[in-house]
C-alpha cells in the first residue's frame, strides 16, 4: 500500500503546499528514505505528469519514514490525508465504530459528492479516494469491514497494471504474434526512411500546419526535436500503434496517420527526456547533499566540542594533579634540603669531633708515642700541591712553615677578621695550632670549614728542622744495576713504577736533590728483558712471525701452547 498511499496524496493536488511545509521540515530523511524505496521509480510513477511524479516521490519519503516509527512522520500522514479528503475522512468520521462497513458504499458516497461539484472524475481523482479510503479503512475494527476482498482485489489489479508491463502496449514488435507482426511490417515498408528527419527540420508544404501550433506556444519545434535520438524501433511503434487503432476503427490511411502521430511520439520522447533530466539535476538532490554534509558537520562539530570539554577536563584534572604532586616535590625538596643542611652540620661536627678525639688521644699518649703530631719533612712535601689554611700558630713558627709551603693561607692567632674577609679562599684542609689559638678564632674558623666541607686536623708541636737528601734515596738494585726500590717522601717504590710515572726511558738511572729539583741521570733505553723494540719492529716489518722474533733474541726456548 505505500506507493497508493504515496499516489493519493499526490493526486489532492489542493495540498501540494502543505505537503511541500512538512517535507522542507525532515527534507534529507524524508530525501534519503525516498531514494531507498524500491517504489521510487516505477512504471507507476513514470506515467505521471512532472510536478505530480515530484509530489508522489516527496509524499513516498513521508510514508516509507513514517514505517520507521516515527511518531511525528505518522502524525503528519495523517494530517495530510485528513486535508487531502476532507469529506471522505468526514464519512468515516460520522459512522458508528460498532456496525458494519460497507467500503463501496463509503467509497461511492465520496465520488457521488465530487460529482455533485463537477461533471467528471478523473481516474486520479478516483484513484485518490480509493487509496484514500483503504487508508482510513486501516484504522477501524477489521472484523466490522464489509466487501474487504473485493477490496482488496480491485487494489490488487491496480498494482498488477501498474506495475506490469504485459498489461500495456508493448513497444517491441518481436512480443506480438506473427500474424500481428506481418500487419505491421507491411505498415513499416510504406514509411518513408526519413521520416523524421521531416520533422527535424524547418516546416515545409503541409508539415507547416503541425508546426504551427508549436509557435502560438512560443516553441520551436525544430529545436525541441532536432536534439531526440530516432530508432528502427521508433517506426515499429507507430505501426503498432496504428495496428492496435485498426482494431479500434481507425479509417484514415497509415501514411495520413504516421504523419501526426510523429509528432505526437517526438513530443512523448522530449516529455520523458525532459522529467528525466529534471530528476537527475534538480535542486534538490543538491539540497538535500548539502544539507546532508552539514548535518555531519553539525554532528562532527558537536562531537568535537565534546571532545575537547572532554579534554579540557582532563586536562584540568591533569593540571591540578601536577600541581599537587608539584606542592609535595617542593615540599619534600624543602624537607631533603634541610635534612641535608642538618646531615651536613652534623657531618661536619663529626670531623671536628673526631679530630679533636685524635688529637686529645695523642696528647694523652705523647709520653707513649714519638712524635705523634709533628709534621715531618715528608708531611710537609706531601702538602705542597694541597689547597689548606693554618690557623694560630707563633709567629716565629708561621714564618718557617711560610718558606715550605707559600701557596697555603695562615690565619694568626686573634685575627678574626681575616675569617669574615669574603676574600678568603677555600681549603681543602684546614690545621688549627692549638698551642697558640684562641675561642673566638677557632668557632669563627669552624663555622667556615663548615661552609667548605674541608679536612680538619689539630697539631701540638712540628718540627721543620729537617735534611732535604732525606726527602728521596735509591734503596736497592737488581742484578743487572737497576734501580730495584726507590724511596720518596714516606713512600717505597719499585723502579719500574719510578720510571713509568716520570717517564723515564729506562729503570737504570741515579737521583739527586737540586735546591727545590730532583735530578734522574737515566742510562738506556729498554725494558731490560734483552729484547731489543727497534729490532723487533724491523723484523716485523720484514714477515716475520712472532716465534721467529723470540728465537731471534732468545736462543735455546721452546714455544708452547697452554
Amino acid at each position: 500500500m505505500i506507493p497508493f498511499y504515496a499516489c493519493a496524496i499526490a493526486f489532492a493536488r489542493h495540498i501540494r503546499l502543505d505537503l511541500e511545509n512538512e517535507y522542507s521540515k525532515n527534507a534529507v530523511a524524508y530525501y534519503n528514505a525516498a531514494k531507498q524505496s524500491e517504489y521510487y521509480n516505477t512504471l507507476f510513477s513514470e506515467e505521471l505528469s512532472l510536478q505530480t511524479e515530484e509530489a508522489y516521490k516527496k509524499a513516498l519519503g513521508i510514508v516509507e519514514y513514517s514505517y520507521t516509527e516515527d511518531e511525528q512522520a505518522q502524525t503528519s500522514l495523517d494530517i495530510l490525508f485528513k486535508k487531502g479528503y476532507r469529506k471522505l475522512y468526514n464519512i468515516f468520521k460520522r459512522l458508528p465504530k460498532d456496525k458494519p462497513i460497507y467500503f463501496n458504499s463509503v467509497i461511492g458516497e465520496a465520488i457521488y459528492a465530487k460529482l455533485a461539484k463537477s461533471d467528471h472524475v478523473s481516474d486520479d481523482n478516483f484513484n485518490g479516494h480509493l487509496f484514500a479510503g483503504y487508508y482510513f479503512l486501516n484504522m477501524w475494527p477489521q472484523e466490522l469491514v464489509q466487501e474487504r476482498k473485493e477490496c482488496d482485489e480491485l487494489l490488487s489489479f491496480i498494482a498488477n497494471y501498474g506495475y506490469n508491463q504485459e498489461h500495456r502496449i508493448q513497444k517491441g514488435l518481436k512480443k506480438y504474434d506473427c500474424a500481428f507482426q506481418e500487419r505491421a511490417k507491411s505498415y513499416i515498408s510504406q514509411l518513408p526512411k526519413d521520416l523524421f528527419k521531416q520533422i527535424q527540420l524547418a516546416p515545409k508544404n503541409e508539415e507547416f500546419g503541425y508546426t504551427t501550433v508549436f509557435d502560438m506556444e512560443s516553441l520551436s519545434s525544430v529545436s525541441i526535436f532536432s536534439e531526440l535520438q530516432f530508432t528502427h524501433e521508433d517506426l515499429e511503434a507507430l505501426a503498432i500503434a496504428y495496428t492496435h487503432g485498426k482494431r479500434g476503427g481507425i479509417r484514415e490511411d497509415f501514411l495520413t496517420y504516421a504523419k501526426y502521430t510523429s509528432y505526437i511520439l517526438a513530443m512523448c520522447k522530449a516529455y520523458k527526456q525532459s522529467k528525466e533530466y529534471y530528476f537527475q539535476h534538480n535542486r534538490e538532490d543538491v539540497y538535500i547533499e548539502v544539507e546532508s554534509i552539514k548535518n555531519e558537520l553539525l554532528q562532527a562539530k558537536s562531537a568535537l566540542s565534546e571532545s575537547q570539554e572532554r579534554r579540557m577536563s582532563e586536562q584540568k584534572a591533569c593540571t591540578e594533579q601536577v600541581q599537587r604532586l608539584s606542592d609535595e616535590i617542593n615540599l619534600l625538596k624543602q624537607k631533603n634540603d634541610a635534612l641535608k643542611s642538618e646531615l651536613q652540620n652534623v657531618e661536619s661536627e663529626r670531623r671536628e669531633l673526631y679530630a679533636l678525639r685524635e688529637h686529645i688521644f695523642s696528647l694523652e699518649n705523647d709520653s707513649e708515642t714519638e712524635n705523634t703530631n709533628e709534621l715531618s719533612k715528608e708531611q710537609i712535601q706531601q702538602l705542597k700541591n694541597i689547597s689548606g689554611t693554618i690557623v694560630g700558630g707563633h709567629p716565629s713558627l708561621i714564618k718557617k712553615l711560610k718558606t715550605y709551603l707559600p701557596n697555603w693561607q695562615y690565619i694568626s692567632a686573634g685575627d678574626v677578621s681575616t675569617v669574615r674577609n669574603a676574600a678568603l679562599k677555600k681549603s681543602d684542609f684546614v690545621f688549627f695550632v692549638t698551642a697558640h689559638l684562641s675561642h673566638k678564632l677557632y668557632y669563627a674558623m669552624i663555622a667556615k670549614v663548615q661552609d667548605w666541607n674541608a679536612k680538619i686536623g689539630y697539631l701540638s708541636r712540628m718540627n721543620i728542622d729537617y735534611n732535604d737528601s732525606a726527602c728521596i734515596g735509591i734503596l736497592e738494585y737488581t742484578e743487572s744495576g737497576r734501580v730495584k726500590t726507590i724511596k720518596i717522601g714516606n713512600k717505597n717504590l719499585s723502579g719500574v713504577e719510578v720510571r713509568t710515572i716520570f717517564g723515564l726511558k729506562s729503570a737504570n738511572f741515579e737521583v739527586s736533590i737540586e735546591g727545590e729539583n730532583i735530578k734522574f741521570v737515566v742510562k738506556g733505553y729498554g725494558h731490560g728483558i734483552g729484547m731489543s723494540q727497534t729490532g723487533a719492529d724491523s723484523l716485523a716489518s720484514s714477515g716475520s712471525t712472532y716465534e721467529d722474533i723470540i728465537h731471534h733474541f732468545y736462543i735455546g726456548v721452546e714455544i708452547k701452547d697452554m
